[in-house]
């Protein structure tokens, strides 16, 4: 696959509409497939200018055109207790990431996993946890491609099915 020169930025309040279009186009696909991961409801522009208020909320830029978005953070997750990991360190996470329908398969998620990893290993924390829906296969595919672990699953409030953690401890 040819390389691409994707810049990775921190999102401003400017992104909101381009970062509306793609959450929205993600949360169709996912409906489509059964996955109910996210909801009209969920992820919301509060939510999403809560991450940029943060500085979490990054943005993949392609061609000038926001191409993908995902929050970077060390928010501890609770659920994550219950469950044996390859490290019990601090860590760091990715979340909200989509990508848009017009920039699929450049590797658009790669770069933002890239950043969240740079972003750990400067931290001096160095580990990554993810998790996605249990129905989200293409997720779980990257995560494996880009060296993560399966960690095993958990539930979250107000969800149905099972969602499956992946870790990653980084050199």
């Amino acid at each position: 696959m040819e390389k691409i020169n994707v810049l990775v930025r921190r999102a401003t309040l400017d992104d909101l509409d381009a970062i509306a279009i793609i959450v929205k186009a993600a949360v169709a696909y996912m409906n489509s497939k059964g996955n109910f991961q996210w909801s009209e409801d969920y992820p919301s522009k509060d939510v999403f200018v809560k991450d940029i208020e943060n500085g979490e909320l990054w943005v993949a830029e392609l061609d000038n055109a926001v191409a993908g978005v995902a929050a970077i953070n060390k928010d501890h997750t609770p659920e994550y207790d219950t469950l044996v990991w390859n490290h019990s360190g601090a860590y760091w996470g990715i979340h909200r990431i989509a990508i848009s329908e017009a920039y699929k398969g450049r590797r658009i998620a790669e770069s933002l996993f890239l950043k969240a990893e740079s972003l750990s290993k400067a931290s001096g924390d160095s580990y990554m946890r993810i998790d996605t829906n249990i129905l989200n296969k293409p997720a779980q595919r990257l995560f494996e491609r880009l060296g993560y672990g399966y960690c095993g699953q958990v539930y979250f409030a107000k969800t149905e099915t099972a969602f499956v953690c992946y870790d990653k401890i980084l050199e």
